[in-house]
């Protein structure tokens, strides 16, 4: 992910450890139109809940909760 992208997240979430930023590919601040927010991984993460490498919450607390989930747990998928 970009540098301007973590910095823009870190600004709503606060600082992020390097492993959990690493895991993400992209991310999208849809709350505008009340879609809220996404997260996409990068390979080999994934999101056994939506069985898919995207995060998808209405708030950013929980996007990241769930983030650290996947992250500390190890749950990927070739």
């Amino acid at each position: 992910m970009e540098k301007y992208k973590i910095l823009a997240l870190s600004k709503t979430v606060g600082n992020l450890p390097n492993k959990y930023t690493d895991a993400i590919l992209d991310f999208l601040d849809e709350r505008n139109n009340g879609d809220g927010w996404w997260i996409y991984l990068k390979p080999p993460y994934y999101n056994n809940e939506l069985e898919c490498r995207i995060i998808h919450e209405q708030h950013i607390v929980s996007c990241i909760s769930i983030l650290k989930s996947i992250v500390d747990n190890k749950i990927t998928k070739d």
